[in-house]
């Protein structure tokens, strides 16, 4: 839809009672706007769906249900489906109206967020996730422009059920912003395996991922490069965000099973909420009736700072406690730096009036002695108990145990183990880690056969297994270049031997696996050994020329043919090869074939007349085989057998008859 057409939609009325005022965003699919519902005399916001979708009759279908599966979504952190319709411009939701902007917007238009605001925000996402995820829904489609605020900040996830609506339809979006959406998907959808809440919970953990980093861990310069970039990968996490980091890693495991679940999620967020200093309070775009259309290049969008609501005076209800009487220079400090503040002039003045009243000579010495004992006993009675509990808590007093050996053990058989020695075992980290086996305990603290309190934690890190890492590509390469680039990737190459007609010899046909594969994994190549020897078979001798075609052919041979005379195999017939039958050629080669054309034939001559010796040499001379003499050996010869004329095969016998 052209910028002109989304502006000519200010002021239409759709569904017969949602008035649309202000263009709030616009996307490849879908353009919201701030809308006036006249029935109830409230804002909303107006998705509308691209024409194009109203002839998809499996998204309208798709569509249909799943805005009513997300209207039945009652969490105050899951944007309020409160209608939804098809008219002939195309199909629409009605939806709560969060006045303060998306979290894209705030990413795009603010510093990176702090580990605190990340954490509070991570916090409302994922207890919307935990909800909706009990109730059968899996979102798909998590991302910074669909996580939104209200006014007063409070976050909310937005287009449950539309991603899947609109996966079934023959609609396709645009290149751009499939490959926006491609940076927050989990590495089972990216292969197109079948997939549960854990994977909204992999989508989040890259979009915190983002806001406290400021990148994406994925870049590529296709859609299908960034997809596959996540598959088997274990993203680094820096160690700078604590806590916060070891959740993370939790929610960008590739493995999901050993992904953390939303419901986990929110329990850990929570805690590490509870440890962290208050947050800064967000900047949240905000977008007013009449400001101009964000479409437009020369668009501005306002910043609004949300102050947080806290007991005593206050500004504003926001997204963070904060007091009101905070000095900037507090707000503006990183998170984990506690504010500090100058003593207020209330105190500084109540303090100089205690000064005066010790201090006047009028006062009672006594009396201020007897105060002031009372107030150091108070100090001291509380510095030993803030000593005692201190001592509690870090097992001071507590009697201490061996701790066992537990690297290499499954956290299961570890778990046991510690127990009997009133230990628990904590697992504050799962990597991974080269020459080791998955699943097994890769280091502890503290250390084995060292002393702990008891109860005291024993903390372990555990395998994932080796890394993954990129088999390269070694098709066509030495055997020894081959080796040695796998080698360098950390894999272990193996060598088979086998035949090929179109590599040469010492060169690779082929390897496995591809794609991906973990540090020291064995790839098996196959190393060619040129052109497969084959031996002519005997058989074809006396066969028919397509027959023995046939053969040779299966063998790998190319066949050639020629004709020749024989007097041993019929016309028509394989009398041999060139080379012979029995020997052996490389596949590939050319075999000729000889076909008879049988015995030559010739005439018998006239040797009546000539004597036996005589008449014997003209037929050999010709060929023939005289055998027989009928008559006086020293006699003339007057016939012969075949007669003279007959052709007959060469070779044949001959017998004289003399007188």
């Amino acid at each position: 839809m052209a910028i002109s057409q989304i502006a000519d939609q200010i002021g239409r009325v759709v569904g017969g009672r949602y008035r649309l005022e202000t263009l709030c965003g616009t996307g490849s699919s879908a353009h919201v706007y701030q809308a006036f519902d006249t029935r109830l005399a409230r804002k909303v916001a107006v998705k509308l769906l691209h024409p194009g979708l109203v002839h998809e009759p499996a998204f309208l279908k798709r569509f249909g249900a799943e805005a009513k599966s997300a209207a039945g979504l009652n969490h105050p952190n899951i944007v309020r489906v409160l209608d939804w319709g098809e008219e002939e411009a195309g199909p629409y939701l009605v939806l709560e109206y969060m006045g303060g902007g998306s979290l894209a917007q705030i990413i795009s238009h603010q510093t990176r967020l702090t580990v605190a605001q990340a954490c509070h925000i991570g916090v409302e996402a994922s207890k919307a996730l935990s909800y909706a995820h009990r109730q059968g829904l899996i979102h798909r489609d998590v991302k910074p422009a669909n996580i939104l605020f209200d006014e007063d900040g409070r976050a909310a996830i937005a287009d449950f059920g539309l991603a899947r609506a609109l996966a079934e339809a023959a609609w396709t979006e645009p290149e751009g912003s499939i490959f926006g959406t491609a940076r927050y998907t989990s590495p089972e959808q990216a292969t197109g395996n079948s997939f549960e809440g854990r994977s909204d919970v992999y989508s989040l953990g890259l979009v915190l991922y983002e806001a406290v980093l400021g990148e994406s861990p994925f870049k590529g310069e296709s859609t299908v490069s960034v997809l596959m970039a996540r598959v088997g990968y274990d993203i680094p996490i820096p160690e700078h965000l604590g806590e916060f980091g070891t959740v993370l890693s939790r929610m960008l495991n590739p493995i999901v099973r050993l992904r953390i679940d939303s419901s986990g999620l929110v329990d850990k967020l929570e805690d590490i909420s509870k440890k962290l200093d208050r947050p800064e309070p967000l900047v949240v775009n905000q977008v007013k009736q009449g400001d101009p259309d964000l479409s437009s290049p020369d668009a501005t969008i306002v910043g609004t700072t949300l102050v947080p609501e806290s007991t005593g005076e206050t500004t504003k209800a926001g997204l963070f406690d904060y007091e009101a009487n905070q000095d900037s220079t507090a707000k503006k400090g990183r998170l984990g730096t506690k504010s500090r503040r100058a003593p207020s002039s209330r105190k500084s003045s109540g303090n100089k009036e205690l000064s005066k009243q010790t201090a006047t000579p009028g006062g009672d010495p006594t009396k201020t002695k007897g105060w002031l004992k009372v107030v150091s006993l108070i100090c001291l009675v509380a510095i030993l108990g803030a000593g005692g509990a201190y001592a509690y808590e870090t097992g001071v007093f507590a009697p201490k145990v061996l701790v066992p050996q537990v690297v290499g053990m499954s956290p299961a058989s570890a778990s046991r183990l510690v127990v009997k020695d009133h230990l628990t075992l904590r697992v504050v980290a799962r990597r991974f880690i080269k020459a080791t086996q998955i699943g097994a305990i890769f280091s502890q603290s503290p250390s084995p056969h060292g002393r702990a309190p008891k109860g005291a934690s024993v903390n372990v890190v555990v395998s994932l297994g080796p890394p993954f890492a990129q088999v390269p590509n070694v098709d066509a390469m030495s055997e020894s270049l081959a080796a040695a680039k796998l080698g360098a990737r950390g894999f272990n190459p193996k060598f088979a031997q086998a035949y090929s007609l179109t590599v040469p010899g010492g060169q690779v046909i082929s390897y496995s696996p591809h794609g991906r594969g973990r540090y020291g994994q064995v790839v098996t190549l196959e190393i060619s050994q040129g052109p497969q020897p084959e031996t002519i078979p005997e058989s074809i001798v006396g066969a028919s020329p397509q027959s023995a075609t046939s053969a040779l052919e299966g063998l790998g041979l190319t066949v050639a043919s020629k004709s020749e005379n024989s007097s041993t195999v019929a016309k028509g017939l394989v009398l041999g090869t060139d080379p012979p039958v029995g020997q052996s050629v490389n596949q590939g080669s050319s075999v000729t074939i000889l076909i008879s054309l049988g015995p030559v034939m010739v005439q018998v001559p006239n040797v009546n007349g000539d004597s036996v010796t005589q008449a014997t040499n003209a037929l050999s001379a010709k060929g023939f085989n005289p055998q027989n003499v009928y008559g006086p050996p020293g006699g003339v010869v007057f016939a012969t057998n075949p007669a003279e004329g007959t052709s007959v095969a060469q070779g044949s016998s001959v017998s004289l008859y003399t007188n």
